[in-house]
């Protein structure tokens, strides 16, 4: 595969992070304090074991909308313009995976979470949930190395008013350590 160069923009953001009863499996959300950047991210993972996958889903959502001061519901931020999201799964060379968002599902208030809820997002408030198979996309790696740094990549690109278009990427980074047949991931963060 081809090699990619990428940009990382830094933004202010808040990260929470939640763990399910078993140390093995997680759930973390990252979004922006900041109503001018009205977007959210959240990272969920199951480590495999002899019978199950392990996976990774990567879900974006709009927080565009919520309750005004009259206790209604409507847009509080103006949708972004923006031309493409695409979420992907990449190393330091090779890009796994690519999945496309839906700019239309993705702008509506269905599809986002209300802006005052951000901070209490859980996996079944997010409805564009993007899947990877870390066994199958991973299969062909020769595992020479115990550890297996991986990154996942949500790239946003806004047409701008004059006519350019600007990039900006949010990650989330993991280590995968191989064990037999099972993958586990640690040190999974935001940057």
């Amino acid at each position: 595969m081809r090699k990619r160069k990428l940009k990382f923009i830094a933004l202010l953001s808040i990260v929470t992070f939640s763990c399910s009863k078993s140390n093995a499996d997680g759930f973390m959300t990252t979004f922006s304090n900041n109503p001018s950047l009205a977007i959210i991210e959240a990272i969920q993972w199951s480590n495999s074991s002899k019978y199950t996958p392990c996976f990774v889903k990567i879900s974006v959502a709009n927080l565009y909308y919520g309750f005004s001061y009259d206790g209604t519901i409507g847009q509080l931020v103006s949708p972004y313009n923006f031309e493409a999201i695409k979420i992907f799964m990449h190393d330091s060379e090779t890009i796994f995976n690519i999945f496309t968002v839906d700019i239309e599902k993705y702008s509506s208030l269905e599809y986002g979470i209300f802006l005052q809820k951000a901070d209490k997002a859980m996996p079944d408030d997010f409805k564009l949930s993007y899947t990877f198979n870390l066994n199958e996309l991973l299969a062909d790696i020769k595992r020479t190395e115990k550890n297996f740094d991986v990154y996942f990549t949500i790239e946003y690109t806004e047409n701008l008013i004059d006519g350019s278009s600007r990039i900006l990427n949010r990650n989330f980074s993991t280590t995968i350590s191989f064990s037999g047949d099972s993958l586990s991931l640690s040190n999974i963060k935001y940057f």
